[in-house]
């Protein structure tokens, strides 16, 4: 039984180890520039329809099944729309404003600072509407935290601060704690 198990444990790591490189790829290439978020969703759910084994649950977001009656909820399945949309944007968000930060620090003290800048549209988050705006210094322990993403499908970003744009006045220790209080679980 503990072999068996091993093998199975062994075998489960094995696979989740090779979807979660190509799923990597995929959005690395997306990240690149070179697919639309269309046609990413699309290479995700040919990479993850063999794992889920049941196109019943393939569906666009918000629609059910082909065979499902009338008025019966989507199934929850990672390949709806919204969540394979999810997987490209969050991460998306994060490495750009990871490299904005890196940037950032490789041109010394002419960058002081960053905005966080939100979109602001009916589906900006109350969190990202508050955060808007927020001026917040580069040696700040706090950016850390603050830096997008903050919650899933965050679309905002960190807009540069520097030295050409002095005198600043800075977001309070008060607006800046307030917005790490803000951060969804999981983020930062």
């Amino acid at each position: 039984v503990a072999v068996r198990e091993k093998f199975i444990a062994d075998f489960k790591g094995l696979l989740d180890n090779e979807l979660t490189e190509d799923v990597r790829q995929l959005l690395l290439e997306h990240l690149k520039g070179g697919r639309t978020t269309s046609e990413t969703i699309m290479d995700l759910r040919e990479l993850f329809d063999p794992w889920v084994g049941d196109p019943e649950k393939i569906a666009p977001s918000g629609q059910v099944g082909i065979n499902t009656p009338p008025g019966t909820k989507s199934p929850d399945n990672l390949l709806q729309a919204y969540r394979l949309e999810n997987m490209i944007r969050t991460p998306l968000i994060e490495a750009y404003n990871q490299g904005r930060l890196a940037i950032g620090d490789s041109v010394g003290d002419y960058v002081i600072g960053y905005e966080y800048s939100s979109v602001l549209d009916e589906r900006t988050t109350e969190r990202c509407i508050q955060n808007d705006g927020l001026l917040i210094r580069k040696d700040d322990p706090r950016l850390i935290k603050l830096t997008p993403p903050i919650h899933y499908q965050c679309r905002s970003l960190l807009v540069y601060i520097t030295t050409d744009d002095v005198p600043i006045e800075w977001s309070s220790d008060e607006e800046l704690d307030d917005a790490v209080s803000r951060i969804q679980d999981g983020f930062s």
